[in-house]
């Protein structure tokens, strides 16, 4: 498969719209290098001829080339393999040759998604336009899908309040992850998995632990949609965009990864995302008990929104009650979801 030199360039937020686990067909009896060059390999087409396929990008090599790059980064260099898929399409337009006269033209259209796969925790991130890959999703999966087994990741509504939990008792968020929560900034509530439309989003740089119009909703029994805040990864600060449905989005302009290299803030942006799964899926395998955060932590956002000048005229018993049954395993799996993760806006 040939290299192909990654484009870097980007404003903003890095968005990812698609998460998938990995398990390789065969087990340990197909390495890495096997499967990767089994992907079809992309060459240029033409109007009549049009091609579709997978190029490879330098993104580990221009990270390796790196120097100061750190131990983690490094090391997550040496285990990531990065694509960019390819699908032709062409499009004709009329025009004027240099004489003037009616001349038909081919414009190329060609559709990208750019994917990073980490081998070690087997996930797959996908960087493309939302539209384009609901468009192309069964033909870019039937082209990964020889040797691989690919299964989306979704997250859980119940996800995000433990994340917020673990935020409020300064807790250390698992210890088979390296991801540690610095605060949490914005958030946005929906009344009901079925209601998705009536939502309330948060706003503000202050800790939304803080804010009582995220507490009140939370309260009334209302799920968290979606949270923004900034995390600490091989001692980098990182804002990060987190919403259901399976989009994270990363930001990389006005913090301190603004005056990195492109390539870097791309790596240390992948290997965020591949961490933050890591840390769901040990979150989900997580016994009830420590899954699903206490009654009382309900209580303490009550006397939170007292502290901010709102006083609560209900207690919220039915929340605490909802938790106190999943807490003792009841109740579990009735609000499972495809979530997005956004890296960035």
């Amino acid at each position: 498969m040939t290299s192909h030199e990654l484009e870097y360039s980007y404003d903003g937020w890095l968005v990812f719209n698609e998460l998938l686990s990995t398990e390789v067909h065969g087990g340990e009896s197909h390495d890495i290098p096997d499967i990767t060059e089994s992907f079809s390999t992309y060459t240029e087409g033409s109007p009549k001829d049009a091609q579709s396929g997978f190029t490879r990008l330098s993104i580990e090599q221009d990270l390796r080339d790196m120097g100061e790059l750190g131990p983690q980064l490094r090391q997550f260099s040496e285990r990531l393999r990065a694509f960019r898929y390819i699908d032709e399409e062409w499009v004709e337009q009329w025009g004027y040759d240099e004489n003037g006269n009616d001349q038909l033209y081919y414009l190329d259209r060609h559709d990208q998604v750019d994917l990073f796969w980490d081998t070690e925790n087997e996930v797959m991130m996908l960087k493309g336009n939302k539209q384009l890959l609901d468009r192309k999703r069964a033909k870019l999966r039937g082209a990964l899908s020889g040797d691989l087994k690919l299964d989306d990741i979704s997250f859980d509504y119940d996800f995000f309040l433990w994340l917020l939990y673990k935020e409020y008792e300064d807790e250390k968020l698992d210890a088979g992850s390296d991801l540690r929560i610095r605060k949490m900034t914005r958030g946005e509530t929906v009344a009901s998995a079925e209601n998705d439309e009536s939502r309330v989003r948060v706003e503000g740089k202050e800790d939304i632990l803080k804010s009582v119009v995220m507490l009140v909703p939370v309260l009334e029994g209302e799920r968290i949609r979606g949270l923004q805040g900034n995390f600490i990864l091989d001692t980098k600060q990182i804002e990060a965009k987190i919403k259901f449905g399976g989009r994270v989005h990363v930001l990389v302009t006005d913090n301190p990864m603004s005056s990195w290299e492109d390539a870097r803030q791309m790596g240390l942006s992948v290997m965020f995302l591949s961490e933050l799964v890591k840390l769901y899926q040990l979150w989900e395998k997580l016994d009830s008990e420590d899954k699903y955060p206490p009654p009382s932590f309900f209580d303490d956002l009550r006397e939170n929104a007292n502290d901010e000048g709102w006083k609560l005229r209900f207690d919220p018993q039915e929340v605490k009650s909802e938790y106190n049954r999943k807490r003792e395993g009841a109740g579990e799996g009735a609000d499972d979801s495809q979530p997005e993760v956004e890296v960035g806006e």
